[in-house]
């Protein structure tokens, strides 16, 4: 049995009983600097992630796992599990399954979109980087278009980073500052942004 994607977690086991506790704590600094506009900058736990995977009998688990981060409570997921089957496993609850780096980056850039509840939604990304071994430091650009019914113009953003991996996704500080030209759609409202992040998987 291993931890689930993006925890590192403690495993204390007895024959087929176990109990694994993990967890994910970012904390996160962002600045944003508006085209004649005002300036602002704010310091958050973006998230707090605790997760708890256990099982008394061979081949039965469940796990419990919710965010507390930005000021919330939600619940991500609570289910039990059976691994009996040879090929498969049988899972009854609720069961997020993480897809490509999800569960490590932002889920994306979603604000301001819908116009009467519905919109055709248009994104556009390239992304690229380099780890410089053995200083496990990584340095990352991207570019990203995005449109929608009611934008104005084409909200374009142009990133570039770098990341330390102190102790590989364990521990690690992430830098990254963007530039960006009609925020939501609005023509003329640029936005360039600073995240300095810094990530304890326990």
């Amino acid at each position: 049995m291993t931890s689930p994607q993006g925890f590192a977690g403690v495993k204390y086991q007895d024959g087929d009983k176990f109990v694994e506790v993990g967890g994910r704590i970012q904390l996160q600094y962002h600045s944003e600097s508006v085209k004649d506009g005002d300036n602002t900058d704010e310091v958050l736990l973006r998230s707090f992630r605790p997760n708890i995977l256990g099982g008394l009998h061979k081949d039965w688990r469940g796990r419990f796992e919710w965010e507390m981060g930005k000021n919330t409570f939600e619940i991500k997921n609570v289910y039990i599990e059976y691994l009996g089957f040879k090929s498969m496993s049988v899972i009854l609850g609720n069961c997020n399954f993480p897809f490509s780096r999800e569960v490590l980056t932002d889920a994306g850039i979603t604000s301001g979109l819908y116009q009467n509840s519905e919109t055709l939604l248009e994104n556009f990304a390239v992304e690229g980087g380099y780890l410089i071994k053995p200083l496990m430091v990584e340095v990352v650009t991207a570019y990203e278009i995005q449109n929608a019914d009611n934008y104005d113009k084409y909200w374009t953003r142009f990133s570039g980073g770098i990341n330390y991996y102190i102790e590989k996704h364990d521990i690690k500080l992430l830098t990254t500052y963007r530039i960006g030209e009609n925020k939501d759609g609005v023509d003329g409202y640029d936005v360039d942004e600073l995240f300095v992040q810094a990530q304890y998987l326990f």
